[in-house]
C-alpha cells in the first residue's frame, strides 16, 4: 500500500521499479506487480537530501542497511606497488576542506596494502600521522618502523619524534596513575607517577 505517486516507472513486465510519492521522496525499488503487492524500497532519496539505501528513512546524509552488515568499497581500476586504493576525507566547505584524511595505498606489491591516518595542525599542512602496515606493524610520527631491528619477523608499534618520542599508559580511574616510556638523545627512559 503505496502513498499518492505523482509518477511511477514500471518494468517492462509491468513491475513497479521507482516512484516519486507525496512524502516528496524519490524510491526505487522493486514489487511484484503494477499495483505495488510485496513493494520494497532498494534506494530512497529524500525531501531533505538523505540517501538510504536498504533503509527508507535515513538518518544520515548517506545511510545503509543490509540484514547481514553494510560495507563499502573503494576501488581503483588497476593494481600497481604504490598507488592510492581509496580515501575518506573530512573537512570544512567554507574552509579547509581536507583537515583529515583515512586512506589505503599499495604497501610495495599488488597484493598488499597500507593504511594510513593523516590530520592537520592549525596553521601547518596535513600531513601522516599514523600508519598500519601491510604485515600489521603500527607506526606513529613516522612512515617506517623499527620492530625489524629486534628481527626480521618482529612485529610490534613504532613512536618517532624529532625531539622525545614518549609512549604514555594512563588509568582513567584513578586519574592520579600514569606511567611514561621515552627516549632522550638514544637513552631509553621509565617514569611512573601516582597519586
Amino acid at each position: 500500500n503505496q502513498a499518492t505517486q505523482f509518477f511511477t516507472l514500471y518494468s517492462s513486465n509491468g513491475d513497479i521499479i521507482g516512484m516519486f510519492d507525496d512524502s516528496k521522496s524519490l524510491k526505487f525499488g522493486h514489487a511484484d506487480d503494477a499495483v505495488g503487492t510485496n513493494y520494497e524500497d532498494v534506494l530512497v532519496i529524500t525531501s531533505d537530501n538523505r540517501v538510504g539505501i536498504g533503509e527508507s528513512s535515513p538518518d544520515q546524509l548517506l545511510h545503509l542497511k543490509n540484514s547481514s552488515g553494510s560495507q563499502i568499497l573503494l576501488q581503483r581500476t588497476s593494481a600497481d606497488t604504490s598507488s592510492i586504493l581509496g580515501a575518506i576525507n573530512f573537512g570544512a566547505s567554507d574552509g579547509d576542506e581536507y583537515l583529515a584524511t583515512i586512506i589505503s595505498q599499495h604497501d610495495g606489491a599488488t597484493d598488499s596494502a597500507y593504511l594510513a591516518f593523516q590530520t592537520e595542525v592549525t596553521g601547518g599542512a596535513k600531513a601522516e600521522r599514523m600508519r598500519i602496515t601491510s604485515d600489521g606493524n603500527v607506526i606513529i610520527g613516522s612512515t617506517s618502523s623499527k620492530a625489524s631491528n629486534v628481527g626480521s619477523s618482529a612485529r610490534g608499534l613504532t613512536i618517532a619524534n624529532a625531539t622525545t618520542p614518549v609512549l604514555s599508559l594512563w588509568d582513567t580511574t584513578n586519574a592520579g596513575y600514569h606511567s611514561h616510556f621515552y627516549q632522550v638523545e638514544g637513552n631509553s627512559f621509565i617514569r611512573s607517577s601516582g597519586s
